[in-house]
């Protein structure tokens, strides 16, 4: 329900970009095959295929809206959001590496 909030106020003052951190942490993938059939990964899957579906809709109605997401990887996500099924749901990844100590020090 808070997603569709989220996407509404999007919509309503568009053009405007949705940001989702750590979107790994709530639509993971399963890290075990023992692991993709408990409640939790249930869960993750409803949330992944809820922000699919809120998407599409947002596609369909043509809205001004990007969404950017960050993740330790691609690979982390729900396969509900990365894997081909007619259409990309990500546009594009991008891989930013974490600075080390000289450039944490050097950015400062």
């Amino acid at each position: 329900q808070r997603l569709e909030e989220v996407f509404e106020q999007a919509v309503w003052r568009q053009p405007s970009v949705v940001l989702l951190d750590d979107l790994d942490h709530v639509t993971g993938a399963a890290t075990s095959p023992e692991h993709e059939h408990g409640p939790e990964a249930v869960l993750r899957q409803h949330i992944a295929q809820s922000l699919r579906d809120l998407v599409d809709e947002m596609v369909v109605r043509s809205s001004l809206v990007a969404l950017m997401v960050t993740a330790q990887s691609e690979h982390a996500l729900h396969q509900t959001l990365t894997a081909v099924q007619g259409s990309h749901f990500f546009q594009c990844f991008c891989n930013i590496q974490t600075p080390d100590q000289v450039g944490l020090w050097s950015s400062i």
